[in-house]
């Protein structure tokens, strides 16, 4: 009688620790991650880190972007049409061109404020003779007349020319150099004339005159 009591015991005693720790706990516990939770996370993650290596290189061009941007805008000229081609008879109605000088063209001047022009701005100076000279400003000199004078340099075939340009409030006068010979351009009211230079010359070089003087035979003396 005495074992059939010991083995009831162990028998309630085993039955007791079994019910004891398959109990539930009262904390929670983090779910584990499923396997498609698992792969989910290994595909976001490089995406992320290869995400934070492009934005290094985004910002570096960002800044070397401003950085042309800002040197571009400090270096920009500004050009400038300095005339426009105007029909002869038409530049007849407001000036006449020099007497028995034919103009290679008559011309409306551009309405440039000179007092906003700036060293390296451009002046376009078109349809001389067929031919466009695009001259770069070099100096600009503000007269005791209120005028202004301008010089600027065009280059040809690594030949530096120049030219020179006077304007005032109602006239205007430029000289320009070029391989094929010197130009002038004369305005009156912003309306005037392209002259050769060497046309000019030719009309105000005077005639050759014979020089020689002959003087008298002095008549023999009677005495």
């Amino acid at each position: 009688m005495q074992k059939i009591l010991i083995v009831i015991f162990l028998i309630v005693a085993m039955m007791v620790a079994i019910l004891f720790f398959n109990k539930p706990s009262s904390l929670p516990r983090a779910n584990k991650p499923s396997l498609q939770e698992e792969s989910n996370i290994t595909k976001k993650e490089p995406h992320t880190q290869m995400s934070t290596e492009e934005k290094k290189p985004t910002k570096q061009i960002s800044k070397n972007t401003k950085s042309i941007v800002v040197e571009t805008e400090a270096s920009t000229e500004d050009e400038h049409m300095l005339y426009e081609i105007l029909a002869v008879e038409e530049a007849e109605l407001t000036t006449k061109p020099r007497k028995n000088i034919k103009p290679i063209e008559a011309i409306n001047l551009s309405s440039i404020n000179t007092e906003e022009l700036k060293v390296n701005d451009t002046l376009t100076l078109p349809n001389i003779e067929g031919v466009d000279y695009t001259i770069v400003i070099s100096s600009i000199v503000k007269n005791s007349d209120d005028s202004h004078s301008l010089t600027g340099q065009f280059k040809d075939e690594g030949i530096s020319y120049t030219t020179t340009i006077t304007k005032s409030t109602h006239s205007s006068y430029i000289t320009l150099s070029t391989p094929q010979g010197i130009y002038e351009i004369e305005t009156e009211n912003g309306v005037g004339y392209i002259y050769k230079t060497s046309d000019i010359r030719k009309h105000l070089q005077k005639p050759n005159v014979n020089d020689v003087i002959i003087l008298p035979i002095p008549k023999e003396s009677t005495n």
